[in-house]
């Protein structure tokens, strides 16, 4: 599977199986009500667009920045961790798009 369209759907967490989708380039999980990444979404090799905006993920996984290919990002961030680290990391990236909400 190479893209992937969860949105509006209250989903509120990923199966531990989601970074073995190993050939997914298009994740849009937007307007969910995700808390957290798993730290498996690193594993994602072939990401290069991800949305998750929306949602409310309140820091990012330390494994984040192996996603290289990741040339765009929308997402919404809750409080105010620090991600700035695994965003620095990310190579490829072109776009950015980051909310963060208290």
């Amino acid at each position: 599977m190479e893209d992937l369209r969860i949105q509006q759907t209250e989903l509120s967490t990923l199966p531990e199986t989601f970074g073995k989708l190993k050939k997914l380039k298009r994740a849009t999980l937007s307007d969910n009500k995700l808390n957290f990444l798993l730290e498996t979404f690193g594993d994602l090799e072939s990401l290069i667009l991800l949305e998750i905006d929306g949602n409310k993920i309140t820091d990012l996984p330390e494994t984040f920045g192996n996603l290289k290919n990741l040339k765009r990002i929308s997402l919404e961030l809750m409080g105010n961790k620090s991600f700035y680290d695994s965003i620095i990391r990310l190579e490829d990236i072109s776009a950015v798009e980051i909310k963060v909400r208290n």
